[in-house]
């Protein structure tokens, strides 16, 4: 499959967008926060914001990246906003060149600011680029570097390392026409230390890493090369010294991707992210859990599907483990409407169904990114079109520990579907040769983002 194609099904409205990572929450001490006030608020200008990844701040806010075409200097530019427990915003700073800067991922670094990644067409080249960009605590720009190489890079997550920075996203540098996976080690300053570009002969996409208990890493994503022609889940572990450890393909017939994993208290993996191969046919929500080692035990939450509609089309973009070990996720719905809305769902630590819910308006709405807080809340980040003041405004929805709040005007009950038993296979992805890199500082104005707020909800 052609990685333009591929790119025009990640981001139809019927489809899954990739742009939906969450950093991980852990990485700073992090001020103490209350249960207090849920709200659903939507931040936005004259034209297009949207959320991508979220995070806490050190003092019990909130970050929130993506990009704007509302303001800053070029078609879109990288959007940062800090809002408070109650969502009201701190600070809003967009970053950005000539061209096109979208951040997909930011994550809290430990000097107490934070390191982005994304795709740039700023930098002179004909084409994307991977990108790092890292601010302080305050949002002001200390630098931001992207890495030159022939063809298109994506860059889809990344995490803070020992020694550094690790950025995964995807490239066609070496098949014509089919990307396979980047996973790019540079320093504290954003300069390239090494390269490893790991796949197959055809598409392989890395959409989430995060750090693991044994100091590895995990990638989530989906593979071509691997299994069933129409592409599988994947997960590749990384030792510490980002060499691969295992790789692990999950999937039927259809289409199956993964866009979020996390790793619970005992050590398994849960992910998340899209099914064509089970439950209903359009597209299901899609969840199971894993080994520490990558394979499957049914004897406690077993693989399931969530599926609104016969005619609609679900999605999971992102997970976090409540207090009590139980999971909630966040996604979209079309329930075959053909408009999107934000849906939370929540399933007991033994995988028991809970609930299912929307929340949004007469228009499109997604949730892109859960992000857990010290209170116990959550905060469910993406965007909106009912409530915006242009065409699409930034969007996010408190929901307290108890699950109440504002986002639960819509309980859609118990889902369609079906639970798959799962046979993981294990593959040796191709290692290619590392390829020359230059590391180039990219020219990034910031300009303070001047956003109007809507207030769709507030409870106490």
């Amino acid at each position: 499959m052609n990685k333009y194609l591929k790119l025009s099904i990640i981001v139809s409205a019927f489809t899954m967008s990739f742009f939906l990572f969450s950093c991980k929450e852990t990485e700073q001490m992090l001020t103490t926060v209350t249960d207090a006030q849920s709200f659903s608020k939507s931040f936005g200008s004259s034209g297009t914001e949207m959320i991508t990844s979220s995070c806490n701040a050190s003092d019990g806010g909130i970050i929130l990246a993506g990009y704007t075409n509302s303001v800053g200097s070029g078609d879109f530019d990288v959007l940062v906003i800090k809002i408070d427990n109650s969502g009201n915003i701190s600070w809003s700073f967009a970053y950005g060149g000539t061209g096109v800067d979208q951040a997909n991922s930011i994550f809290p670094t430990t000097d107490g600011g934070y390191i982005l990644t994304g795709n740039t067409t700023s930098g002179g080249a004909d084409g994307n680029e991977m990108f790092t960009l890292k601010i302080d605590g305050s949002g002001n720009r200390q630098w931001s570097k992207f890495y030159r190489w022939d063809n298109d890079q994506f860059g889809t997550s990344v995490v803070e390392t020992h020694d550094g920075y690790l950025l995964v996203g995807y490239s066609d540098l070496f098949v014509p026409g089919f990307n396979d996976i980047i996973v790019l080690h540079v320093n504290s300053s954003g300069q390239y230390v090494n390269v490893k570009h790991l796949g197959s002969d055809l598409n392989d996409f890395a959409y989430k890493i995060i750090p693991t208990q044994d100091l590895g890493f995990l990638i989530a994503g989906s593979t071509y090369g691997f299994g069933a022609p129409n592409g599988d889940a994947l997960l590749l572990k990384l030792y510490g010294d980002y060499v691969p450890n295992w790789a692990y393909i999950y999937g039927g017939d259809g289409y199956d991707q993964l866009n979020d994993v996390i790793q619970n208290t005992s050590g398994n993996f849960l992910v998340c992210g899209l099914t064509q191969s089970f439950g209903l046919t359009h597209g299901d929500g899609f969840i199971f859990k894993t080994n520490s080692d990558g394979s499957i035990s049914v004897s406690e939450f077993a693989p399931k599907t969530l599926g609104l509609s016969m005619n609609g089309f679900d999605q999971f973009l992102g997970i976090r483990q409540a207090d009590n070990g139980s999971y909630f996720l966040t996604g979209f719905t079309s329930e075959g409407s053909g408009m999107l809305e934000m849906m939370i769902v929540h399933y007991y630590a033994d995988g028991v169904f809970d609930f299912a819910r929307t929340f949004g308006g007469a228009s499109n709405e997604k949730g892109n990114t859960v992000l857990k807080k010290s209170d116990g809340s959550f905060i469910v980040s993406g965007f909106n079109e009912s409530f915006s003041s242009g065409m699409q405004d930034a969007f996010s929805v408190k929901v307290k520990s108890d699950f109440s709040g504002c986002a639960t005007q819509t309980n859609i009950g118990t889902p369609q579907g079906s639970v798959q038993t799962l046979t993981p296979l294990k593959v040796t992805p191709i290692s290619y040769p590392a390829n020359t890199n230059e590391t180039v500082d990219l020219p990034m104005n910031q300009t303070p983002a001047l956003m109007n707020t809507n207030t769709q909800c507030t409870q106490q």
